[in-house]
């Protein structure tokens, strides 16, 4: 939150967030498919406003399922691609993170 800036707090802004995602998700309901980059939407909203990396990764990695499969079905292979990368990249994290925990005193 920045000082003398008109941010009401960050559970407001998160709560904000959640509510254009979800009206958003309702304005443009087609079928269940595009249900799915709201919830990755929401997870990945979640997850930005928590102030552990771990948890951050790891809720990031919860919304690429979503994006891979709303990806793929509507043919964007560049956004396939994508969400292949930003697995890989949050796993190689995850790792680096693990291992850098163990070694330190």
């Amino acid at each position: 939150m920045l000082k003398g800036s008109f941010y009401v707090n960050e559970a407001a802004d998160t709560f904000l967030y959640l509510a254009a995602f979800v009206s958003a998700a309702m304005m443009t309901f087609d079928d269940a498919l595009s249900l799915l980059p709201m919830a990755a939407m929401i997870i990945l909203t979640i997850a930005l406003y928590i102030s552990d990396e771990r948890k951050i990764r790891i809720l990031s990695l919860l919304s690429i399922p979503f994006w891979f499969f709303y990806d793929f079905n509507i043919g964007s292979y560049a956004g396939v691609a994508s969400e292949i990368m930003n697995f890989t990249s949050i796993v190689i994290a995850l790792i680096r993170y693990r291992k850098k925990k163990q070694t330190s005193p």
